[in-house]
């Protein structure tokens, strides 16, 4: 059954998608003009480059903004843009960064890729095939799916950015299918009925009678957002219901474990048998002879609450163990979860009885014999030496009352809206976190885990929860955290490192990006997956030099797993390594290059910028865009040769 018509858009005259400039250049090019990155084409009205450009501003309209100005019309401006050849595209990125000239083909493509390479976004399209296709519409996470069908083999940069779109992909999965695999048509057009391409279509899970086909000829990024934001009013943004068998619950059990295996698609655990911590999980798993790795810890409502496994990885699911802290998770069809095994009927109906053996204990019997004829005294000493005989529960400790001394010296809380702890007094594990709070007489669920730079790193505690704000305990893994007025961070209080332990850490830390060297580049560049962002300086790598590449790290590692592509980050002293300086040749330091090691080795260095006619060190953002430039598969590569890499590298290799 169709869900409607998702608001059927009927378009007029096309829109001026490349802007005529003139004298109005200045404002085109002002400050916050546009949202996104802006292109000027500075030619003649008769230049070939024109079509291919006007073709692209129409393909990326409301990601950029672009113009044409025409250089016989207008010569002083051009001059005055020092304009020396025709024709010639600019590119302005959004913020500070300088504008440079576009060195790619002047072609529909490259003009387009140019616009994705400056637009930072997560690209999360599937590429769905007929043997994924059941798989990609059964996700429960995004119910509605978008489908493209293109005659491209990759998918086109305004697709991609709808699929990191903030107002639609929390609801909507974006697969995109091309016209031909392998040289043959593909079979997924025939299972759509899909004629002429391209064509997109948005369905409601596996309901393929939801099917909706896009109405209009204007595949456009705004026209595509617009009818997106139509469907998603008219569909019900909750998790589908899936037609399924019904299917007995069923649980798998290890002779002689303490951990149960639950059906797939059960919610969570009975309550009492769930699994409270992240290590104990992973101990679970061990037990029950199943992998933890890769894992999976956060906070959210559609999977099993607590700890669960995925049994079946997938290239798309890599991950097996997932531990939700959220409070009253659903069920997955994908995720069983594993619980604690009750104790036992037999053992719960028949209680142990313990017999009291007072014999041996010196002057007890002669106490007893000493009251004569009392059986009432006998009797009374047998009951009282029996509860004394009997367990003991463990004392309870009440919730307002305060904690040991001991305790109490181990952690404190700091004001709201701190940023984090002192370095050497953070608590580093969700475990050691939930304990400091309840060390310190506070509340911890619910809680709330996950990596998000928006609130302080490792622990911290919200004491007054409210309405749409009720996690209690917060444990955040992010390589940076910011102070938030909401949240106290929880601290080791009076936190001393000793000089082992602090050069163990400070081993770690470097070790988190490391460097390429002669003494290391053996180990690195012989091995079977040769990719590299290398980050060249003149000297020993500073801890701010480190925290940016982690963060751009942060920022691509999704889209680089996605695309399957494995790369290492490494750094290199130029001011040791002399020869790789003359080898590569950066026009700046600090300065990155992206590197590919093995037989054949090849490079893509940097852009660097030019300030007054003279190359500037390369910064954050021209490390951004040298990942972006990998990910749309537009980096130019130069190889090198294997014999002059491998003479290059210092001596310093014991």
């Amino acid at each position: 059954m169709f869900l409607g018509l998702c608001g059927l858009l009927v378009y007029g005259v096309q829109a001026e998608y490349a802007r005529s400039l003139g004298q109005d250049l200045a404002q085109f090019l002002a400050p916050k003009a546009c949202q996104g990155p802006t292109l000027i084409l500075f030619s003649s009205a008769s230049s070939a480059s024109r079509n291919a450009f006007e073709e692209s501003a129409e393909e990326t309209a409301g990601l950029a903004c672009m113009g044409t100005l025409d250089c016989d019309q207008w010569p002083r401006i051009c001059a005055e843009q020092n304009v020396r050849q025709r024709p010639l595209v600019m590119l302005y990125p959004t913020g500070n960064r300088a504008a440079r000239v576009f060195q790619g083909q002047h072609s529909r493509e490259g003009f387009t890729s140019a616009v994705a390479s400056m637009i930072a976004f997560n690209d999360r399209t599937v590429q769905v095939t007929k043997k994924n296709l059941n798989e990609f519409l059964g996700g429960r996470l995004h119910p509605i799916k978008v489908i493209l069908f293109s005659r491209r083999k990759g998918t086109p940069a305004i697709f991609k950015a709808l699929s990191s779109d903030v107002d639609l992909w929390p609801h909507m999965d974006f697969g995109f299918v091309p016209e031909e695999v392998d040289n043959t048509r593909n079979p997924l057009l025939e299972i759509y009925g899909i004629g002429l391409v391209p064509q997109v279509l948005v369905q409601y899970g596996l309901d393929m009678s939801s099917v909706q086909l896009y109405p209009s000829n204007d595949i456009t990024y705004r026209a595509l957002k617009d009818w997106l934001l139509a469907c998603r009013s008219e569909m019900w943004l909750g998790s589908p219901t899936w037609p399924e068998e019904e299917e007995e619950e069923v649980v798998e059990e290890v002779a002689g474990s303490k951990y149960q295996l639950l059906a797939p698609g059960t919610a969570g655990c009975p309550k009492g048998l769930e699994i409270e911590s992240v290590s104990e999980c992973q101990l679970a798993l061990a037990e029950l002879g199943m992998e933890a790795e890769p894992s999976w810890v956060s906070n959210f409502p559609e999977l099993p609450s607590k700890c669960s496994v995925r049994e079946q990885a997938s290239a798309e699911h890599k991950e097996r163990m997932h531990f939700n802290s959220f409070v009253g998770g659903a069920g997955r069809k994908d995720l069983s979860p594993v619980c604690k095994r009750a104790p036992s009927s037999e053992a719960e109906s028949e209680p142990v009885v313990r017999e009291l053996d007072i014999s041996g204990i010196p002057g007890v019997q002669q106490f007893i014999e000493s009251l004569g004829a009392s059986g009432e005294g006998i009797e009374g000493l047998a009951e009282l030496m029996s509860k004394l005989a009997e367990p003991q529960p463990e004392p309870q400790a009440s919730a307002t009352s305060p904690p040991t001394p001991a305790t109490a010296t181990e952690y404190v809380k700091l004001p709201k809206g701190e940023g984090g702890c002192p370095k050497g007094a953070e608590i580093l594990t969700f475990e050691e976190c939930r304990a400091a709070i309840v060390a310190l007489g506070l509340k911890p669920d619910p809680s709330w885990t996950s990596n998000y730079e928006g609130v302080p790193r490792y622990c911290s505690m919200r004491e007054r929860p409210g309405e749409g704000a009720r996690e209690r305990m917060h444990f955040n893994t992010a390589n940076k955290g910011a102070g938030r007025e909401d949240l106290a961070p929880i601290c080791r209080r009076g936190a001393r490192v000793s000089n082992a332990a602090a050069k163990a850490k400070a081993k770690a830390e470097t070790q988190a990006v490391q460097e390429l060297s002669g003494r290391s580049q053996q180990r690195f560049l012989e091995k079977e997956k040769p990719w590299y962002l290398v980050y060249m300086r003149q000297g020993t790598l500073t801890a701010a030099d480190e925290d940016m590449l982690l963060d751009i790290k942060d920022r691509f590692q999704q889209r680089l797993d996605q695309r399957g592509v494995a790369l290492e980050w490494l750094w290199m002293d130029l001011a040791l390594e002399r020869q790789m300086r003359t080898l590569l040749d950066p026009p700046a330091l600090p300065s990155a290059m992206i590197l590919r090691g093995g037989s054949q080795p090849k490079v893509a260095m940097v852009i660097h910028r030019e300030e007054d006619d003279e190359f500037v060190p390369a910064t954050e953002d021209d490390i951004v865009l040298l990942m972006n430039t990998l990910l749309g598969d537009e980096l130019r590569f130069q190889r090198l040769s294997a014999k002059k890499l491998e003479m290059s590298w210092s001596v310093r290799r014991s």
